[in-house]
Order: C-alpha cells, then structure tokens, then sequence
C-alpha cells in the first residue's frame, strides 16, 4: 500500500509501517502545502493518507478521493509517554491500511 505520512507526524513513525511503500510529506517535496492543496497532489498517488489533523477531513471536500485518510487520535498515557503512544498509533494504522474494514 503506498503511504503519505503527514508533516506533523515523526518521521520515524514509517519503521513502524512495515510492508508499505510509505512517503512523507517532506519527501515528497509537499512541505507547507494547504491541506486542499495536499490532498489534491496526493489523490491518484497513494492509497492512504496518515494525519493527527483532523481538519482536513472536516474543512476539506473528502468525499470521492482516489485514497483513504486515516486521523491518528494520540492520547499520551503516564505509562507510555510520547514515543509509547507513537508506536501504538503507527501499529493501529498500519492494521487499519491492511484491513478491507473500518477500524475502530
């Protein structure tokens, strides 16, 4: 499955995207673009789109993109921390890419 990783995501999180073809938006050349913009470069290019930004999918006209957005919610438990919940929220993404169902 081929993977944009958002500019607001680490960057180490596409380690944890084993057995996709995953691209961030810094290397794809697309850093500081709008979110109408990014999804509209993004669209026929992969199949998935990874944020913890929630407004492009409620701002933005999403209905019909050639790909699907995944919005990470993080929530940093006292036991985890930071980088804890990073890695939870890059294996859930990576079982929603690879389910045909919705995750929740």
């Amino acid at each position: 499955m081929r993977v944009l990783l958002d500019e607001c995501l680490p960057r180490r999180l596409t380690r944890e995207l084993v057995g996709h073809d995953v691209t961030t938006v810094p290397e794809a050349g697309w850093s500081g673009k709008k979110n109408g913009e990014l999804l509209g470069l993004a669209s026929g290019l992969y199949d998935a789109f990874i944020t913890i930004d929630s407004i492009p999918v409620y701002q933005q006209r999403v209905v019909g993109l050639s790909f699907g957005i995944i919005v990470l919610v993080l929530r940093a438990s006292g036991s985890q921390g930071r980088c804890g919940s990073q890695r939870h929220a890059a294996a859930y993404a990576a079982r929603c890419a690879d389910s045909d169902r919705a995750c929740s």
